[in-house]
């Protein structure tokens, strides 16, 4: 965002030298088209080059160079992130193991329910099991 007042400032200091040019300049096509030009350039470059230099400096600055932050990546921020994820992997095994105990009742259940005893009492059932064997 600093670079960006630096930006616009750069614009009115376009401006200032480039109005009385182009008033200068609006008999002769040529040299307005070519003045016109220029100031449009000018504009775009500046505002791009005062947006992305100052970044490609961070990022090409050898880390001992780096500015001290104190953002949300802090040393600080790392142990509590780390002691978070310790009690969310905590959180995600209890979960686990009840999930595991569930299904192992449900399967015992199903299993109950399942069992060739629990059919012999149906009529027919015998006729049943004679026509899957054979």
């Amino acid at each position: 965002s600093r670079w960006l007042g630096v930006a616009c400032a750069s614009w009115v200091q376009v401006l200032a030298i480039g109005a009385p040019v182009i008033a200068l300049t609006r008999n002769q096509p040529v040299a307005s088209y070519f003045v016109r030009s220029a100031l449009v350039f000018l504009v775009c470059v500046s505002m791009l080059l005062f947006m992305f230099v100052p970044k490609m400096m961070l990022v090409y600055k050898k880390p001992q160079e780096a500015p001290k932050s104190s953002n949300k990546y802090s040393k600080q921020h790392v142990n509590t992130s780390q002691q978070e994820l310790k009690r969310y992997q905590d959180r995600i095994n209890q979960l686990e193991q009840s999930l595991k105990q569930a299904s192992a009742n449900e399967e015992s259940k199903n299993s109950d329910l399942e069992t060739p005893s629990n059919y012999s009492n149906y009529e027919g059932i015998e006729k049943f099991e004679d026509d899957i064997t054979h």
